[in-house]
């Protein structure tokens, strides 16, 4: 064996995940420094959100912070799971034997001419994607202010408007695959199965996502109604294109740097979280509420000045 030639030049899962607890060992300090500062600042926003009077430095709130950061990282790992899920039709077969669209999303350069191959295809595929994923996100945004405005039509109308939705989705799916490959009939009745309940997936996102958006809405105005929508577009196509990216990763074989990137992604999306105040205080909330009590009641406190208590006390 040269003395050059790497020994292991293809890691396996298990090698890469040792390597991986490794690098994380060696980084634990700057690491937790970041998530008890992220926590702080997600505490921080939960209290001022919600007015309450409580001390930032009491010891309570000192000893709940791990908790805190244990908690919303467990809800943003399930969080980027399921904001991944309706990319696995990407990584399936069209049919038998034949490629996946993130296969053909992958572009490669050709070394006759050093252009991108297949770049047709990969453009067409890739708009269709981002495209449904706005679309999905103004449907319910619609079904929402439809609801809102007769508050009296009854729920079944606004799922059998997403139902037909769906079905219009994949129907578009089925004549851009036909325009881009150009072929009849590229894919099979199983990959347009799998599809169809990867648009209810992406429905399924874009529903929390109108819901969070709507929480941050302060009034019915011209400006918050634009500036909402363009959250709104800016976040289903946030979550598109990161499905397009994992898909074509997923493809190219086991990513050794998967578990690195992955805690970074996190504390990203930590950090992104807690500097919008509204959303971090919620996601502060779900942390705090998770281990509340439950089935206790809550004890309110009423205030009052002297003149006031010595008349109840009369």
């Amino acid at each position: 064996m040269s003395a050059q030639q790497p020994l292991h030049p293809n890691p396996t899962s298990s090698m890469s995940l040792s390597k991986s607890l490794a690098w994380l060992a060696k980084r634990a300090a700057p690491l937790t420094a970041a998530m008890i500062a992220i926590a702080a600042v997600l505490w921080s926003d939960f209290r001022h959100e919600f007015s309450l009077p409580i001390g930032f430095a009491s010891s309570s709130v000192l000893s709940a912070l791990p908790a805190i950061v244990a908690i919303v990282i467990s809800a943003v790992a399930c969080l980027a799971v399921a904001l991944a899920m309706p990319g696995h039709v990407l990584t399936m077969p069209i049919r038998s034997g034949g490629p996946t669209l993130a296969a053909l999303m992958r572009t490669p350069i050709d070394p006759a001419t050093g252009k991108q191959t297949n770049l047709r295809p990969s453009r067409i595929i890739e708009r269709y994607w981002i495209g449904m994923a706005v679309v999905s996100g103004f449907a319910w945004a619609a079904i929402i202010a439809w609801a809102s405005i007769y508050k009296d039509s009854p729920i079944a109308v606004s799922f059998l408007i997403v139902l037909a939705v769906m079905l219009l989705q994949t129907a578009l799916g089925s004549w851009v695959l036909r325009r881009a490959l150009i072929k009849p009939q590229p894919c099979s009745t199983g990959f347009y199965s799998a599809l169809l309940l990867a648009h209810l997936l992406q429905a399924y996102i874009a529903f929390f996502i109108v819901y969070v958006l709507l929480q941050t809405v302060p009034t019915i105005s011209v400006f918050d109604i634009t500036y909402g929508i363009a959250k709104l577009i800016a976040a289903m196509m946030m979550v598109a294109l990161v499905q397009l990216l994992v898909a074509q990763r997923i493809v190219r074989g086991w990513y050794p740097d998967l578990f690195k990137h992955l805690v970074y992604l996190a504390i990203g999306i930590m950090a992104a979280v807690s500097l919008v105040p509204p959303i971090g205080a919620r996601a502060a909330s779900f942390a705090l509420l998770s281990s509340a009590t439950p089935h206790k009641t809550c004890s309110v406190l009423l205030l009052a000045d002297a003149p006031m208590a010595a008349a109840f006390k009369s």
